[in-house]
């Protein structure tokens, strides 16, 4: 499952702003690693379940 649609799960409009700003500057920055993807993808999780 991608990170967008894990966001868009999410109910709070601002948690989904935040969240797509982090996601925005990941991908400008290039720091897609996968360190990063896990921490995210665990953080996000959390929120949606």
């Amino acid at each position: 499952m991608s990170f967008k649609n894990l966001i868009d799960k999410i109910k709070d409009t601002r948690v989904k702003k935040f969240l797509n700003e982090i996601l925005h500057l990941h991908q400008i920055e290039g720091k897609t690693d996968y360190k990063y993807k896990q921490f995210y993808k665990e953080k996000l999780k959390k929120l949606t379940s």
